[in-house]
C-alpha cells in the first residue's frame, strides 16, 4: 500500500489519476490522463469504490468466500474417503 501511495503521488503530478485494478497472474494499475475524465467520473468512481471497501460483500469478498465453500466442501469428501478406507482396512483385517 505505501507504493501504491507512492507511485500514485508522482503520477498525479504527471497528471494522471488511478482509475482500476486488475488482479489475474500478476496485479495491474490503470492510471488513465486526467483530462480524459470528468471531474463526475472520478467523484462516481471514487464513491463506487469507498462503497466497494465499505461493504463486506464486495465482490472479491463474494469470490473468496465461494472458493472457502468449495475447498471446504473438498475437505469434507476427503475425509469421507478417509474414513471409509480405514473401515476396509480395518474390516478386511478382522
Amino acid at each position: 500500500m505505501k507504493n501504491f501511495l507512492k507511485i500514485e503521488r508522482i503520477l498525479e503530478k504527471m497528471g494522471y489519476v488511478y482509475w482500476d485494478a486488475f488482479v489475474r497472474d500478476a496485479p495491474s494499475l490503470l492510471f488513465v490522463p486526467l483530462e480524459s475524465v470528468s471531474e463526475k467520473q472520478i467523484a462516481a468512481k471514487s464513491a463506487a469504490k469507498a462503497k466497494e471497501l465499505t461493504y463486506p460483500e464486495s465482490s472479491d469478498v463474494r469470490k473468496r468466500l465461494r472458493l472457502l465453500k468449495r475447498l471446504h466442501a473438498v475437505e469434507i469428501c476427503l475425509l469421507v474417503c478417509l474414513v471409509v478406507l480405514i473401515g476396509l482396512i480395518l474390516f478386511r483385517g478382522l
